[in-house]
């Protein structure tokens, strides 16, 4: 389940906002516990976050019509945001997903295959991510510049 989203807008390679929300567990208090441990915060503020339908209405005022890209933009992460969408009254994901593993595999033939996953990339360039939602949402710019710059 989703239990953190963040996002950041960049311009001109800056970043000029960010948006970071824990987001309550909509599948009982198992998933709640595990979200708190996987936070690294007490159950109390897990329990005290919004529901996902509350958070995602934040989350696409944030990201408008733009571009949103991860490494599992089409796999499980886009699979995520689609009910999250639907939970938060929207019938589809109305942004544009851009996949960095695809995106990888079409840069270096070396990013392919088995080493076409975020841990290699990462390793790769050597980025260093943040444990929370927001500093993988950072790590995610900083892939994508790496690419962009790999070999040029």
């Amino acid at each position: 389940p989703i239990y953190q989203i963040a996002a950041v807008k960049v311009a001109s390679r800056n970043i000029t906002g960010e948006f970071q929300s824990l987001v309550r567990p909509w599948d009982g208090t198992p998933s709640r516990k595990s979200a708190a441990k996987a936070a690294g915060v007490p159950l109390s503020v897990i329990e005290g976050a919004e529901d996902v339908d509350q958070v995602m209405v934040k989350f696409f005022d944030f990201v408008g019509d733009t571009v949103l890209i991860s490494t599992g933009a089409l796999g499980d992460q886009a699979k995520l945001l689609c009910r999250a969408t639907r939970y938060a009254g929207r019938k589809c994901l109305p942004n544009e997903l851009y996949d960095l593993l695809d995106f990888a595999a079409e840069t270096d033939s070396k990013f392919d295959l088995e080493n076409n996953n975020r841990t290699y990339l990462l390793e790769s360039f050597g980025i260093v991510e943040g444990t929370d939602s927001l500093g993988k949402a950072k790590a995610n710019i900083a892939l994508y510049e790496a690419l962009k710059n790999y070999g040029a």
